[in-house]
């Protein structure tokens, strides 16, 4: 399929018969939050911090500590991180279009699936005054396909009728290895978003758009037409089927 076929057919929107997100930083920009975090781990424990700041989005906070440290975290570490997540998850603002987007999905269409445990992830919602669907899967590493297969295997549907959208290549690569087809929500500037752009497209992201504004969601009797508007970008990635 060429990209012009590719952009064919998201105009016409795609149908699938539900979505699933992280919401980390596609719901609600945490970037600065937890740069700050893993830049604060970093400066105690001598780890480099862009390591840190990678393992720690892949990673719910005891296995990220786990993982950097090679060993079983005290817990008075985990706790003195967490309590500094918590301080840092204050400054967290919901990205534009995201109470549109939620609002825009009937009930029971959509699921959640985060690292973040269910205390942080209750904590966020009420911080961004968002109101997430109340299906969830929390504390899942984003390599970890086999509990995310679990969870869509529990919702009804093949892993090939969802739409997962995503912000780390890690979570494109996932959901795309099981089938779903994929949106990568993060800003198109350059630096470090370019390379998380090139990631993603290596991973198998179908779609990048700069934000949820982008992305409009219409139930029909087939489902949820899911639609893009002209600022989306087309990835060179797998594409999705007619």
């Amino acid at each position: 399929m060429t990209g012009a076929d590719l952009g064919g057919l998201w105009s016409r929107r795609l149908t699938v018969r539900g979505i699933v997100i992280d919401p980390v930083d596609v719901l609600v920009d945490l970037a600065a939050a937890e740069a700050a975090l893993w830049s604060w781990h970093a400066a105690r424990t001598g780890v480099d911090p862009v390591t840190a700041a990678d393992v720690g989005r892949r990673e719910p906070l005891d296995g990220a500590l786990a993982r950097l440290t090679g060993a079983t975290p005290a817990a008075d570490d985990v706790a003195a991180t967490r309590d500094r997540r918590t301080a840092l998850h204050r400054l967290a603002r919901r990205r534009r279009g995201a109470a549109a987007l939620l609002r825009s999905i009937p009930a029971g269409r959509a699921a959640v699936w985060t690292t973040l445990t269910e205390e942080e992830l209750a904590a966020l919602e009420r911080r961004a005054r968002l109101r997430l669907p109340e299906t969830r899967r929390c504390a899942l590493p984003l390599d970890d396909a086999e509990g995310a297969a679990a969870f869509l295997a529990g919702l009804g549907a093949a892993p090939a009728e969802w739409l997962a959208l995503e912000s780390h290549p890690a979570g494109v690569a996932r959901a795309a290895r099981l089938g779903c087809r994929t949106v990568l929500v993060a800003p198109a500037t350059g630096g470090a978003d370019s390379r998380a752009r090139s990631a993603a497209e290596a991973a198998g992201a179908d779609l990048q758009v700069e934000d949820p504004a982008l992305l409009s969601v219409t139930p029909d009797a087939a489902g949820l037409a899911v639609g893009v508007r002209r600022q989306a970008r087309l990835l060179p990635g797998r594409r999705p089927q007619a």
